[in-house]
């Protein structure tokens, strides 16, 4: 596994939402020519060299050695833009390879040369595991699409910010840089106490649906650092720089701590949202499940009770009395559009979970239920052969 491969914050993880990344590429120059939104860009900014800007140059090469990565190989262009908010960005041109990063002139003033190489090393982690692919929330179809997009982008800055720090090879010059970038401040106004800046993300924690931090496409700078700082402290990091320490966190543990503390500032609403569209589209597979022979058995009844309780199997009776068994179906398609955005792992479990409770029911027409979970499984994506599990 490659150093970067290596390094990757566990939930930036496109296949679990299955974002496909293999898109091919096309012929670089005739994408160039067409490519208006880089002509405009070429023609704003400037592109940094080591005749016009030399302290940059060093800061650049610094972060593509530390990722080794030789820039002979590949087509990544630098530019400085004048631009009053402190802020970098990277573009990759549609369909190729070829990567513009692009600094804004704030950002030079505000950072030191090796803290300039964390902003580097963070904008070229987005080119090199992919990010500009991601598909951007605003073209989710359902409310739960959107919000586990937005999670998805969270989760890219967290690997974003690990290559950033590798790429300055110093945690404390890394967490320095953030706290200019949350600050807008230079060095000689702050006295660079991480301790006592990460005692407002307890105060964060307690401020319940946080609506502002659950639809931004970044985590709080508060995360970020106490991210990088637990990051810092973790068995892979501490191998990467050749450092023995029996105490060090297992890269797993900090990223279910860094997952966690996100969660507990964003509050639990996308976590309600995944639990709430797993549930509805379990509770009506099930019910398609049993009615397989036109009935709705006292025995069903009981395990339909277990898995849901009262409340739910009194909802659906009434729901039985009033409605055509016939209309099912499209209850099915109708809550498979939501559950089409659960991850992957999420629909594994619920088709498991829906192929057990099939095994729970006495039927002779066993056929009949296989092609019902069948339908189920071709609803949400599942590609994989189902079936009823004893």
């Amino acid at each position: 596994m490659s150093l970067i491969e290596s390094v990757k914050y566990s939930k930036d993880n496109p296949e679990e939402y299955n974002i496909n990344l293999d898109v091919p590429l096309k012929d670089h120059e005739e994408r160039k020519k067409l490519d208006q939104e880089r002509a405009s860009m070429l023609a704003h900014s400037v592109k940094i060299s080591k005749e016009l800007f030399p302290t940059i140059d060093r800061s650049i090469n610094q972060a593509l050695e530390k990722l080794e990565i030789d820039n002979k190989d590949q087509n990544i262009n630098f530019h400085i833009q004048p631009n009053s908010e402190a802020n970098a960005y990277c573009r990759v041109v549609p369909f190729t390879n070829i990567v513009d990063i692009v600094i804004n002139s704030r950002l030079v003033e505000l950072l030191e040369e090796k803290e300039i190489s964390y902003v580097i090393g963070h904008e070229l982690a987005h080119y090199l595991y992919k990010h500009f692919l991601y598909p951007h929330s605003s073209f989710a179809y359902t409310k739960l699409e959107y919000t586990n997009l937005i999670h998805l982008q969270k989760s890219a800055e967290i690997s974003a910010d690990r290559l950033g720090l590798i790429a300055c090879d110093d945690i404390k010059l890394t967490l320095q840089a953030m706290l200019k970038f949350a600050t807008g401040l230079p060095s000689k106004y702050i006295n660079f106490n991480f301790e006592a800046y990460l005692e407002q993300l307890k105060e964060l924690k307690t401020i319940k649906n946080n609506r502002s931090q659950l639809y931004s496409t970044h985590p709080s700078f508060l995360n970020r650092i106490q991210s990088l700082i637990w990051f810092s402290k973790s068995d892979i990091y501490k191998d990467l720089n050749k450092l023995s320490d029996d105490n060090a966190y297992k890269i797993k543990d900090v990223d279910d701590m860094i997952s966690q503390s996100i969660d507990e500032v964003i509050g639990q609403e996308r976590t309600r949202e995944n639990k709430d569209v797993f549930e509805n589209y379990k509770l009506w597979g099930v019910l398609l499940l049993f009615l397989t022979d036109g009935r709705f058995q006292p025995e069903e009844r009981e395990i339909f009770k277990e898995e849901f309780g009262e409340e739910k199997l009194s909802d659906v009776l009434s729901y039985l009395k009033l409605s055509n068994p016939k209309k099912l179906n499209e209850k099915i398609k109708d809550y498979s559009q939501e559950a089409l955005a659960l991850t992957k792992s999420d629909k594994e479990k619920l088709m498991n979970e829906l192929e057990i409770i099939a095994g729970k029911i006495y039927d002779e027409n066993n056929r009949e239920i296989n092609r019902k979970l069948s339908i189920l499984a071709m609803e949400i994506d599942i590609k994989r052969s189902v079936g009823i599990k004893k």
